[in-house]
């Protein structure tokens, strides 16, 4: 199970990557992305050791180009959750490897992959409004500012509250 949803994650972030490389006419980005891809794509079929956390900084460096290149931002960060996914299962799957297909292992990979799946779906949720948000900084500094007095009048509150307890 944990070998089909590795293939299909680095085959949907190379896919990714590569076709929106290729549209927008960057080429020779397009053709590493797809080589980068395929050649981890290969050493994962064949269980060899796959280097996952090189094919993740390179798919990530992929990614930071394109948000340079002013790439679609919500395609560039459902690579880069595909990637961040993969590289997880890659290593995942690289320390179970060993040992034989039993039930305890199954319900392990089960529950490996219910909390990638929330936790990708999570942090993609949450980079997705700040992408589309375009704030000025001294907007982002009153707001800090605000928030950093809110938390200190509210712990004044209660160690005065907690003051006022003690004192009956």
């Amino acid at each position: 199970m944990i070998k089909n949803i590795l293939l299909a994650l680095i085959i949907a972030t190379t896919a990714l990557l590569s076709l929106l490389y290729f549209s927008v006419g960057l080429y020779p980005t397009a053709g590493f992305s797809l080589i980068a891809g395929v050649a981890w794509l290969a050493l994962e079929i064949r269980q060899k050791e796959s280097l996952p956390t090189v094919f993740f900084l390179l798919f990530l460096a992929l990614v930071v180009l394109g948000a340079l290149n002013h790439l679609p931002l919500p395609l560039m960060l459902a690579g880069l959750c595909a990637n961040l996914a993969a590289w997880d299962l890659s290593r995942f799957a690289a320390r179970i490897r060993e040992g034989v297909e039993d039930e305890p292992k199954r319900i392990l990979e089960s529950k490996h992959i219910q909390k990638l799946l929330i936790t990708t779906g999570a942090g993609f949720a949450v980079a997705l409004p700040p992408a589309f948000a375009s704030l000025s900084l001294n907007f982002l500094t009153l707001v800090v500012v605000m928030l950093v007095v809110m938390l200190m009048l509210r712990a004044s509150l209660l160690y005065l509250r907690q003051d006022d307890n003690s004192e009956r």
